[in-house]
C-alpha cells in the first residue's frame, strides 16, 4: 500500500515535471519569437529614422536651393533696377545733348544771318516755339528744289509758317530768322516754325537728309520782333 502511494507520488511528480517542462519550452519559444519581433521592430525603427533623416536632408537642400534662387532673383531685380536707372540717366543726357545740338543748329554759323543784340531780343515778345527742320529737296518744297513759297531761292535764316506774314522776324541766341516760306497743315499754329537747313558744300543727298533727321523737333523760346 505504501509502495503504491510512492509510485503514485513519483508519477505525479513526473507529470508535474512534464507539464512544467512543456510550459517552459512554450515560454522559451514565445520569448524567442518576441525577441525576433523586437529585433525586427528595432531594425524597422532604424530604417524609419534613416528615412526621416534623409527626408530632412532633402528638405534642407531644397530650402537651400530655394534661398539661392530667391537671392539670384533679388540680385537680378537689383541689376534690372540699376540698368533702368542708368538708362534713364542716359536718356536724360541724350535729350539734353539733342537740345544743345538744336540750339547750336539754329544759332550756329550755319546761319550767316543778321545778328541782333541780346538787349534788342529781349524787347521782343517771347514765344515758346516748337521747331522742325527741312532741306532743299523738291519733295519738301512743293516740287521745286531749293525754292521758297515766294519763288525765291531758299537761304539761311528762312523759316516757314502759315500764320505769320512774310517778313515776320524772330530772334534766338543772337540770330535773326525770317518767315519767307509756307508749310503743311502742321504749321497752322503760332507756336510752330519749320527751319530751313542749308546744304553743306559738296554734301550728298543721303548725308544731308540724315543730318536734318538728326535734328528732330526742338522746343525753344524765341522772341518775335
Amino acid at each position: 500500500m505504501a509502495l503504491s502511494k510512492l509510485k503514485k507520488g513519483y508519477l505525479l511528480l513526473a507529470i508535474v515535471a512534464t507539464v512544467i517542462g512543456g510550459t517552459s519550452f512554450i515560454a522559451l519559444n514565445n520569448i524567442n519569437k518576441l525577441q525576433k519581433e523586437i529585433s525586427s521592430l528595432q531594425h524597422n525603427k532604424k530604417q524609419m529614422e534613416k528615412s526621416i533623416k534623409d527626408l530632412k536632408d532633402t528638405i534642407e537642400k531644397k530650402d537651400s536651393i530655394i534661398d539661392n534662387i530667391n537671392n539670384e532673383n533679388k540680385s537680378l531685380k537689383d541689376s534690372k533696377q540699376n540698368l533702368q536707372e542708368e538708362n534713364n540717366i542716359l536718356q536724360k543726357k541724350l535729350e539734353a545733348k539733342k537740345q544743345e545740338e538744336a540750339s547750336a543748329v539754329v544759332a550756329s554759323a550755319e546761319y550767316p544771318t543778321q545778328s541782333v543784340s541780346r538787349g534788342t531780343s529781349k524787347r521782343g515778345t517771347p514765344i515758346k516755339m516748337t521747331l522742325s527742320f527741312y532741306g532743299d529737296f523738291a519733295s519738301e518744297n512743293g516740287g521745286y528744289p531749293a525754292i521758297d513759297a515766294q519763288g525765291n531761292r531758299l537761304s539761311a535764316g528762312t523759316v516757314a509758317s502759315n500764320v505769320y506774314s512774310f517778313g515776320t522776324k524772330f530772334s534766338l541766341n543772337g540770330q535773326i530768322f525770317t518767315v519767307r516760306d509756307r508749310g503743311g497743315k502742321h504749321f497752322n499754329s503760332y507756336n510752330r516754325l519749320d527751319v530751313f537747313v542749308p546744304r553743306n558744300p559738296g554734301e550728298s543727298d543721303s548725308n544731308y537728309r540724315q543730318r536734318i533727321l538728326q535734328y528732330g523737333k526742338r522746343t525753344v523760346v524765341m522772341y518775335k520782333l
